[in-house]
């Protein structure tokens, strides 16, 4: 892909330079992930949570069924303003994503120390990319 541009950092003053250079452009959008990197592949938290699970028609069934569950659970948890987002399909795996429900939604940043923070959160003894 032409419009991403790999760079690998060894150092943490190479890293905080390159973040402190991106930081100051207008023209970045990244995302941060830990972990999960592959060949320039980006995994949403429901391939990571299928990782292991080869059968599409399972994955499928297990989607529907998180999304089944939310809207029965969730108006006991969500703040009344929120409860519109229950009946609209993109606002409904937003608020999903939002209270940790694995999604096939992936969240872009332009923040690069947002992106560092997600590259780094979790797995310290793995790699992160941004």
């Amino acid at each position: 892909m032409a419009w991403v541009k790999q760079k690998t950092i060894t150092s943490w003053p190479e890293l905080r330079d390159k973040l402190n250079e991106l930081a100051d452009t207008n023209n970045v959008v990244c995302r941060g992930q830990c972990a999960d990197y592959d060949n320039g592949s980006i995994f949403s938290t429901l391939d990571r949570a299928f990782k292991n699970i080869t059968d599409e028609r399972r994955k499928s069934e297990i989607e529907r069924e998180l999304a089944r569950r939310f809207r029965i659970y969730a108006p006991n948890y969500l703040p009344y303003a929120e409860l519109m987002h229950l009946n609209n399909g993109p606002s409904f795996l937003m608020l999903m994503q939002h209270y940790g429900t694995p999604t096939r939604l992936v969240d872009w940043t332009y923040s690069i120390w947002v992106g560092a923070y997600f590259a780094a959160r979790s797995e310290f003894d793995k790699d992160g990319v941004i």
